[in-house]
């Protein structure tokens, strides 16, 4: 499986050994790297890179995947406002 990380400022395409956490495997069509990748590349991240991704399930189901989390429980969450949890990736309520 291959991942983009950064390393050394940079973004680069790397093999990995395992995907990290839960969920489900997507055949990947399209994955976009963003601002804040870049601004992530600028501060030495050494992360994942790219949020903005689409793909194809195991049963051809075609997928847009939002690059967000949140604490599924918080007011904010519940009413659709993801952005607004405090546990949200872009959160800071």
């Amino acid at each position: 499986m291959r991942a983009v990380l950064g390393q050394g400022g940079q973004a680069v395409l790397v093999d990995v050994d395992d995907v990290p956490g839960e969920g489900e495997l997507l055949t990947m069509r399209s994955v976009g790297i963003c601002s804040s990748d870049l601004l992530y590349l600028r501060v030495g991240t050494e992360h994942v890179l790219g949020h903005e991704l689409a793909g194809v399930r195991a049963d051809g189901t075609a997928v847009a995947v939002e690059g967000l989390y949140g604490c599924g429980t918080c007011a904010h969450y519940l009413d659709g406002r993801i952005n607004l949890c405090p546990q949200s990736t872009l959160g800071d309520c």
